[in-house]
């Protein structure tokens, strides 16, 4: 009878064990889902407003030609990053040099360091991952002694 109980016991412990552990995976995993999704939205966003200024006649040289930045390193090579490089292209902004966690797989027309590695001297850093923003800058803050700007608000000063 003992043996009966304490069997049953440990099946009900068992699955009572094994649904909190399926349910903070689940939690973990929707988690995730929505900051992927948060950040999507972000950059949507970000990108919405970059189109609305680029049909305005609004070129984002003229932002950085009005703040007296002339050298200037990315933070974030993905695809915010590199279209920044092509926006700055043939213009007199010069991108001096790129920053990303993925350094190693990125190619670019400029050298693309690592957040670790020396960060060469320029006249501000432009983050692209503006959801990530405050701790890149944070980060970034003791290796440069320049501005830090998200690209957000550039886009929303042009």
């Amino acid at each position: 009878m003992m043996k009966k109980r304490v069997g049953v016991l440990t099946g009900i412990l068992g699955f009572v064990g094994g649904a909190i552990s399926i349910g903070r995976l689940i939690s973990k995993s929707s988690n995730r889902w929505k900051n992927m999704s948060d950040k999507n939205l972000y950059n949507a966003q970000l990108l919405n407003q970059w189109l609305m200024a680029k049909q305005a006649g609004i070129k984002m040289e003229d932002w950085f030609k009005r703040n007296h930045y002339k050298r200037i390193v990315i933070y974030g090579m993905s695809l915010l990053g590199e279209r920044l490089v092509d926006e700055l292209k043939e213009t007199d902004i010069k991108v001096i040099a790129g920053v990303d966690k993925n350094a190693k797989g990125i190619f670019a027309e400029m050298p693309v360091l690592l957040p670790e590695d020396a960060i060469p001297d320029a006249d501000c850093m432009v983050v692209t991952p503006v959801f990530f923003f405050d701790e890149i800058k944070r980060s970034m803050s003791s290796k440069v002694s320049y501005p830090i700007i998200s690209l957000e608000d550039i886009l929303y000063d042009v």
